[in-house]
């Protein structure tokens, strides 16, 4: 066989690799937009350096984990990453991104398994999708402040937990319902 044979096989290769690499970016880069969103429009809803009232990024992460599975978790950890300064030092820094990242794809799978989600979400309920908000919302808030404690970034365990849950809940649907409505408007000014 020559090398020739193998070249679809292995162009189809690079082409994935291309858009992993590009959705992977793309989430990055979208998680620090959002980072420097929130922080610029909520200094008064701040619990504390780490938690949120309304935290805009975590409806990106939901949204990301969606439609781009596992390169999104990938790209949120990039994304934590480079915003990380505010974090202490670098064993939290990785800690906190791999939360970040991880926390949305187990309530994506948890979800996908209990609510028998197709992998192209056409089934998707808008109930479902509230449940998948609450659910991530539960972990993700559950993940970061069981860190916190045990590293003693944050000592008030329950409060932090619930603040953490409300922000990430509101931030969520905040960004699925402009997410959705500006799908709707690309699709009715497609059709005009």
């Amino acid at each position: 066989m020559s090398s020739n044979d193998q070249l679809p096989g292995i162009a189809k290769i690079f082409l994935q690799l291309k858009e992993s690499l590009i959705a992977i970016a793309a989430v990055s880069f979208a998680w620090v937009v959002l980072w420097k969103l929130n922080y610029c429009l909520s200094p008064r809803l701040v619990s504390n350096d780490f938690i949120y009232w309304i935290f805009l990024p975590s409806g990106l992460r939901l949204i990301s984990v969606l439609l781009l599975d596992f390169d999104a978790v990938i790209g949120l950890f990039v994304g934590r990453l480079i915003t990380s300064d505010d974090l202490p030092d670098i064993p939290s820094v990785i800690c906190v991104s791999l939360i970040s990242a991880i926390a949305p794809y187990i309530a994506y799978l948890l979800a996908k398994h209990k609510l028998d989600l197709k992998k192209s979400l056409t089934n998707m309920t808008g109930k479902q999708l509230l449940l998948l908000t609450l659910i991530f919302a539960f972990i993700n808030s559950i993940l970061h402040n069981l860190y916190f404690y045990i590293t003693r970034l944050e000592y008030d365990f329950w409060e932090d937990i619930a603040v953490m849950f409300i922000g990430d809940f509101t931030g969520s649907l905040l960004v699925i319902i402009v997410s959705n409505a500006l799908i709707i408007l690309a699709i009715k000014s497609n059709r005009n």
